[in-house]
């Protein structure tokens, strides 16, 4: 009896896999990703990754989100929050941004510093901070 436990036990899982045939069981990427230093945090959160080619954004297989960065009474971002569409007026969600842009999203954030709080940023700070914070998404670059 035992045995025929066993076997039943052998026969589930090897259904289940071929059942899982067409995944694994590992991540395909990191959900919230922070890294923090200096008082300062960048925080990436990935939606997902995107499905085809989106002109000027992104290939198929790029991970898309938003970029978060905090700092002593400082918080700017990139991908989130609304904007008014310039043609229907009408207020909607930022577009998820391009992940695997981590060199182009630090400057931006770097940017967002300027314009709202009318700072000049430490870019070399600012470049190291971002590229330990998209580490995890390095094997996305193209």
């Amino acid at each position: 009896m035992g045995s025929g436990v066993c076997t039943t036990f052998q026969l589930k899982n090897q259904e289940r896999r071929k059942q899982m045939s067409a995944v694994t069981e590992k991540a395909a990427f990191p959900k919230v990703h922070t890294h923090k230093q200096d008082g300062w945090e960048l925080t990436i959160r990935c939606e997902g990754v995107y499905t085809e080619f989106v002109f000027e954004i992104a290939q198929a297989g790029d991970p898309k989100g938003f970029v978060t960065l905090n700092g002593p009474n400082i918080c700017v971002s990139v991908g989130t929050g609304q904007h008014t569409c310039p043609t229907c007026l009408t207020t909607v969600k930022q577009f998820p941004v391009n992940l695997s842009k981590g060199n182009r999203l630090t400057r931006q954030l770097g940017e967002e510093l300027r314009n709202k709080y009318n700072l000049e940023p430490d870019w070399q700070f600012l470049l190291a901070l971002g590229k330990k914070a998209f580490e995890p998404y390095d094997k996305y670059f193209s």
